[in-house]
């Protein structure tokens, strides 16, 4: 677990509450075996060789100063920003970031409109407006009810990622845990008390080839965490529901419609009477277009899930990607303009007929 928040420079994560120490006895041979000649030995001689022949962090390249289970550097734990401190506007429902906050029908606009309607006695923008959406959210609710990720999928949070599902390094999914705690935050008291925790599933010819499947990495040490939170709520982890029936192409590259059809019909139910009525959590370890958590929500929809929740660890911003800086703030300026205007036209974000632009 990482130092106080104070000392982790963007972010502000607080420690987790572990649970109280038990009273179970420990049998003298442990303690044999903890303080042995061996394993004293081999201490010394990492620390030595921690020292004479510092290891670089698999990140940045610099040497390590302090010998962990995990080779990332302190600078580097220190740079994972959480989406909650970045600047922008975010979808209450996919969490996509937003061209305009006043533009996406939610609710600071929401807020802003019900203040100038007092005063004016005209209708305003986005007066029925509960969230603040995106443009694709605004057409069609998801099949989840919703979507959060603790960054954006960039820099040292991608390059975590990237420790653990390619280069194996398996102690990074205690880590990625730690991040999917603290953006599960929001969720944890609207979700049920005896929510089903899912993970995404690999095919298993993926999975052969991985040799495991990162999401279940991530949900193990996720659950060791969330025990300690004192929420009430008792998270049952079941692997034996979601199954990926075929093999699908890589997602890189495609688009929207394309990822569509690629994960279309590739993922069923096995045991709809372990999740009938129950509230599901899907567990992933990036959210890119959002197609293959959306199936597999569908699937658990269709089985019975009363509601569907999704967390992830990272998120790819699609707006960020598509608009260009210059773009970004013209848009802005737009809509405060429009907005400064009290324009005495009703906007409704939920119109059918809405471009979905913004």
């Amino acid at each position: 677990m990482l130092q106080d928040s104070h000392a982790r420079g963007p972010r502000r994560l607080r420690r987790l509450r572990r649970p109280e120490p038990s009273a179970v006895s420990v049998p003298a041979s442990s303690l044999l075996a903890r303080f042995s000649p061996r394993s004293v030995l081999h201490s010394a001689v990492a620390s030595f060789a921690s020292v004479v022949f510092p290891a670089p962090c698999r990140i940045c390249g610099e040497p390590l100063e302090n010998l962990s289970r995990l080779p990332v550097c302190d600078g580097c734990l220190h740079s994972l920003t959480p989406l909650a401190d970045s600047k922008g506007s975010f979808c209450e429902i996919c969490g996509d970031l937003l061209a305009s906050p006043w533009f996406a029908g939610g609710s600071a606009a929401a807020e802003t409109s019900d203040d100038r309607s007092e005063v004016s006695g005209e209708p305003t923008l986005f007066a029925d407006a509960p969230l603040r959406r995106c443009g694709l959210c605004q057409k069609a609710q998801p099949p989840y009810q919703q979507a959060v990720a603790f960054g954006s999928y960039d820099d040292a949070v991608r390059d975590l990622v990237h420790l653990l599902k390619y280069e194996h390094v398996l102690p990074a999914a205690a880590m990625l845990a730690e991040l999917l705690t603290e953006a599960l935050q929001p969720l944890l008291a609207n979700m049920a008390a005896d929510t089903i925790v899912i993970p995404v599933p690999l095919h298993a010819e993926r999975r052969r080839e991985r040799g495991f499947n990162q999401a279940e990495k991530v949900l193990d040490e996720l659950l060791k965490q969330l025990r300690c939170e004192p929420t009430g709520q008792h998270f049952t982890a079941r692997l034996d529901v979601l199954a990926r029936t075929r093999a699908t192409r890589s997602q890189t590259g495609l688009t929207r419609p394309q990822r569509k059809a690629n994960v279309k019909g590739a993922f069923k139910v096995k045991n709809q009477s372990v999740i009938a009525g129950r509230d599901v959590l899907l567990i992933d370890d990036v959210f890119t277009t959002g197609t293959t958590v959306a199936e597999c929500a569908r699937v658990l929809k269709r089985a019975g899930a009363a509601r569907v929740w999704v967390a992830t660890v990272a998120r790819v911003l699609k707006d960020e990607v598509s608009l260009s800086a210059p773009l970004r703030g013209v848009v802005q300026g737009v809509a405060d303009s429009m907005l400064a205007s009290e324009l005495p036209v009703a906007y409704r974000p939920m119109d059918p007929k809405h471009s979905g632009l913004f």
